[in-house]
């Protein structure tokens, strides 16, 4: 009886003091919850900022880039075209975008992203992968055509192995 009273009250013990220890540790250093925000509906309902926020006026415009394609791996004679998209479109207010990605079977060896006034961006993937996201796009009032091929080798030999 004795011993199961000092288990209870070592068990007892225990449990409080490592217990109330870890709440007050994390009490202490996070606070008892989130706050209670005062005047919450008064910080929704706020005024917008009543003059122009500050910005740089550039004197000289950008500079859009030469390159309007992007060629990426080395293709051989014996590769095969596994995807191939052509787009042309006409000139749009809002600009265009378009948007291109793939899972092949085999490693890729060679992508060719050409546009003629587009700005063309390699997301993922690319020669050396299985797979590839394309975006193109156009500036407001620009028309957007050109296309994106994805060459992979026909067989797992090189193509010099069959000239040697």
């Amino acid at each position: 009886m004795e011993s199961q009273v000092l288990l209870s009250q070592f068990y007892l013990f225990v449990v409080c003091h490592f217990v109330r220890s870890e709440t007050f540790f994390f009490e202490k250093q996070y606070g008892r919850g989130r706050p209670v925000i005062k005047n919450y509906i008064a910080m929704r309902n706020a005024m917008e900022y009543p003059n122009p926020l500050p910005s740089i006026k550039r004197k000289v415009p950008l500079v859009s880039s030469p390159f309007h394609s992007i060629y990426q791996g080395h293709r051989m004679p014996n590769d095969t075209r596994v995807f191939r998209r052509k787009f042309d479109y006409g000139a749009r207010p809002s600009g265009h975008r378009v948007f291109c990605e793939g899972q092949v079977n085999c490693i890729i060896n060679y992508i060719a992203i050409e546009t003629a006034v587009g700005i063309p961006v390699l997301l993922r993937g690319g020669a050396g992968y299985s797979h590839f996201a394309v975006v193109v796009r156009a500036r407001p009032g620009d028309s957007l055509n050109g296309g994106v091929r994805v060459y992979c080798p026909r067989k797992k030999k090189s193509y010099y192995d069959k000239i040697n």
